[in-house]
């Protein structure tokens, strides 16, 4: 995609047209963090943080159990 770079005030301004703005959840004044790379300039989105804690991200999962691989071989046993 190439976008046209704009003045705005005393800096210069990148519009992200509509399509993309939606499709990454991008919202008028939201923060973005870009990145020098190479010869580029990377712009990423900031995901939001989570307020569950690790024991309620792992609830629902289920406990598996120990898989038995035989006997262990050559160089594979510790």
């Amino acid at each position: 995609m190439q976008i046209e770079v704009k003045k705005w005030g005393n800096s210069l301004a990148l519009r992200i047209p509509k399509d993309l703005a939606v499709s990454l959840d991008i919202k008028e004044g939201q923060a973005l963090e870009l990145e020098l790379i190479d010869s580029g300039l990377l712009i990423k989105t900031k995901r939001k943080r989570s307020n569950l804690s690790l024991e309620d991200m792992l609830k629902g999962l289920g406990t598996m159990e120990e898989l038995d691989w035989g006997k262990a071989v050559g160089d594979e046993e510790w």
